[in-house]
């Protein structure tokens, strides 16, 4: 059973740049290890609650587009699920095997739209108590520019079993994915939506750490250095 909307996956250029980045957020490095037999670096920061993956691979001679690449979901029982997922109408992209980090295994499908989905079969809980007095007060959303909101949202329904909140959203506990209408040709994973108390203050805050946060007409905004938008709400 597909149990947790996990994480963000974003593929990075500069790992260090990432980690700086959101360290002015007040997110918090969880897992910091380099693949075994490789150059490839994974690292997880957990901010406001949630989950962000940062993936580095300074060797690759055919990289990922930089950005945000995927989303993640734990699983109880992997190959079932996969087998599940692809009977439902997605794309194999990875079949099960082992786990970059070295805790336990993995697997990646394609949405009927090309958006990547990963499974995660694994013991390891990253997440941690969180700071009082961070410039967010809990995630949002993930949000996802689907090609077909409505086949995607019955995908996440009746195969995720991911339980419907209203208005395009749909919920694991306190994790949240958004779906939103696509923007030209932009990432299917454009932003992740952060609660804060006062907007003002959060801007001010982070301008004061170096960001440069835009006001929107609900909030405001900041891009991390591969051009994930981080919304303030």
């Amino acid at each position: 059973m597909i149990h947790e909307l996990n994480h963000l996956g974003v593929v990075v250029r500069d790992i260090r740049a990432s980690l700086d980045f959101y360290a002015a957020l007040d997110a918090r490095v969880v897992f910091h290890e380099t693949v075994v037999g490789t150059p490839v670096q994974i690292a997880y920061v957990q901010l406001a609650g949630g989950l962000v993956e940062f993936i580095h691979d300074p060797e690759a001679l055919t990289p990922l587009p930089f950005g945000p690449d995927h989303l993640a979901f734990l699983s109880d029982d992997l190959d079932a699920d996969y087998a599940r997922l692809l009977a439902a109408g997605c794309l194999d992209a990875t079949p099960p095997k082992p786990a970059g980090t070295g805790f336990g295994r993995l697997a990646f499908v394609l949405m009927p739209d090309g958006a990547r989905i990963e499974l995660l079969q694994r013991d390891l809980d990253l997440r941690i108590p969180e700071t009082p007095g961070a410039v967010a007060e809990s995630l949002d959303h993930f949000a996802y520019a689907a090609s077909d909101p409505d086949a995607a949202g019955r995908l996440f329904a009746d195969t995720f079993g991911m339980q419907p909140a209203g208005e395009g959203r749909f919920r694991f506990g306190r994790d949240a994915l958004q779906l939103t209408t696509p923007a030209g040709t932009g990432p299917r994973f454009p932003h992740l939506a952060l609660r804060v108390a006062d907007v003002d203050a959060a801007v001010a805050t982070l301008a004061e750490r170096g960001l440069a946060p835009e006001r929107t007409h609900d909030g405001a905004r900041v891009t991390d250095p591969d051009g994930l938008a981080i919304v303030l709400r």
